[in-house]
């Protein structure tokens, strides 16, 4: 019967979702409906906020907020030209030059800002009006900036492995380390479809002008370049958990913006107050998300899921499957903070109980439930793109379908290859 409300809570939320009530009352309604139902909403009035609280009340939570920060300082024109400038000396000669610039640049974005939305908003929106000026098409020019959005989830420093980990308590460190190869391949699969597109069509190429200007651009990238080398090296390294990398990096891109970019201090405030306001809007959903996960754990759901599923099946390569399964399934319709922060103490329990690794499913769950940004009715990325650049929500879903193959090429890829996730959370970090 609990396997029933849970599914009815999950059913609530995403209409309530599908009606633009915000995430967090959506959250917070399928939660108290779930109390409601399973006669555990005695003592709201001091469970609520305590729990609310304490969800938020986290060291890896911090992190949140200072990776949106660093996403608002190398969205700063003055930081993000650098690496623009050279990330398009690598690729633009090549036949769809910008296109390829579009999917590059979001994957060294990523490995800074860890925010799909900041990068959809930010670089890859500017690369998308460059693009067009050049004459390219608008349609594939706003799917390239949709999907190339998409590795800022699975590449780290990815936000939505930072609640994955919080959520089912599993190593941040080891989750990202898990997020690399299978983000590689997504871009060298993304990069490789839009050479096709390209040479089908006929795309434009910049003039190739030597290896002196690259090198010359590497040089003025420099300080950004270390900012990647702080975070990167900090955390595999072991040298610093994810947070205190975050802020040193923080502080480290808040003195080179402000000596060798000349930000102002009315800039930096400026970037300070967005940034709390952004963050704000995650840990508000957090929070509630947080009585929701205590609910399952007070009720004891995970158990009763796992008898659920193993009355269907006993084989742990199905039942993951299934899962997975019904995660591509809900991240087409839910919003992806809120579900992770849901799904993840629920998992945490589940999967070492049919015996798969908790750092590998994180990763898995967190890279099939990102396909839901980019995938109707509720792909925000769809939407955020439209706005930003006027092109027809249908539109970019053709444009974007050829790359929707290598989105289910990497998942199986995941799936039937366990060890592309855990080869290198074992090498950095031990077994």
């Amino acid at each position: 019967m609990l396997v029933f409300w849970v599914i009815l809570s999950f059913a609530i939320m995403s209409v309530l979702l599908f009606m633009k009530v915000p995430v967090a009352i959506s959250v917070g309604t399928a939660s108290i409906f779930f109390a409601l139902s399973t006669g555990t909403l005695a003592g709201w009035e001091k469970i609520i906020p305590l729990k609310m609280v304490y969800g938020v009340n986290s060291f890896p939570i911090l992190s949140i907020t200072l990776f949106v920060w660093i996403g608002q300082l190398i969205n700063h024109k003055t930081v993000a030209k650098p690496l623009f400038s050279v990330t398009r000396l690598a690729v633009g000669w090549w036949r769809g030059g910008l296109l390829q610039l579009n999917m590059l640049f979001s994957g060294a974005f990523s490995a800074l800002s860890g925010s799909a939305v900041a990068d959809a908003v930010g670089p890859s929106r500017a690369i998308y009006y460059s693009s067009v000026d050049a004459g390219y098409d608008k349609g594939i020019s706003a799917a390239a900036t949709t999907v190339s959005s998409v590795l800022s989830v699975i590449i780290p420093p990815s936000i939505p492995l930072i609640l994955w980990g919080v959520g089912a308590n599993v190593s941040i460190g080891r989750l990202w380390a898990g997020s690399i190869i299978p983000g590689i391949l997504l871009l060298i699969g993304f990069m490789t479809v839009t050479a096709i597109l390209a040479r089908r069509r006929n795309y434009p190429r910049d003039k190739f002008i030597g290896f002196s200007a690259f090198l010359s651009n590497i040089r003025a990238s420099f300080p950004s370049l270390v900012a990647i080398l702080i975070l990167w090296g900090g955390v595999f390294g072991g040298i610093f958990t994810p947070t205190e990398a975050a802020a040193l990096v923080v502080a480290y891109l808040i003195f080179i913006t402000s000596i060798f970019y000349k930000l102002s201090f009315k800039e930096h405030i400026r970037m300070m107050i967005n940034t709390f306001k952004n963050s704000a809007s995650i840990l508000f959903i957090v929070a509630v998300s947080n009585y929701f996960s205590w609910l399952m754990a007070y009720t004891h759901t995970p158990a009763s899921l796992i008898e659920w599923i193993l009355k269907i099946t006993s084989s742990t390569q199905t039942i993951f499957i299934l899962i997975i399964f019904a995660f591509l399934v809900f991240g087409c319709f839910m919003d992806l903070t809120a579900l992770i922060l849901m799904l993840a103490p629920i998992m945490a329990v589940v999967a070492p109980r049919i015996g798969i690794d908790p750092v590998y499913f994180g990763v898995v769950g967190t890279l099939t439930l990102s396909y839901g940004l980019l995938t109707p009715p509720f792909g925000i990325l769809l939407f955020v793109v439209q706005r930003a650049t006027g092109v027809d929500y249908l539109e970019i879903i053709k444009n974007a379908s050829p790359y929707y193959i290598v989105l289910v090429l990497v998942l199986l890829i995941t799936i039937f290859f366990p060890s592309v996730v855990t080869y290198l959370p074992n090498l950095f970090y031990g077994k």
